[in-house]
């Protein structure tokens, strides 16, 4: 019971970093009525590419994930990231 818990836990914050990571490519999210402009960007990027390492930040979201924030910051910041596949260490996290 414990770790079907912990698969939830980890997949809401698996979709705190996709929805970061659609904000950065421009694309909408799930929700009606989600407005994309330039500020969400930013704040994206702001997002991840923050030091800090506190609840809910870039860094602490990546460890708690198990993904790799360097192999995603290289993709958005070489802007190469096209999909959400082989973010997590080489693997899809959808």
């Amino acid at each position: 019971m414990l770790e079907k818990n912990v698969s939830k836990y980890k997949q809401v914050w698996l979709a705190v970093l996709g929805q970061a990571i659609k904000d950065i490519q421009g694309r909408p999210g799930l929700c009606r009525g989600y407005n994309y402009t330039d500020a969400v960007r930013d704040e994206a990027l702001i997002w991840v590419f923050s030091d800090e390492y506190e609840f809910g930040s870039f860094l602490w979201v990546c460890d708690v994930c198990g993904v790799n924030p360097w192999f995603v910051r290289g993709l958005v910041g070489d802007g190469q990231l096209k999909t959400r596949k082989e973010v997590n260490y080489g693997t899809s996290i959808q």
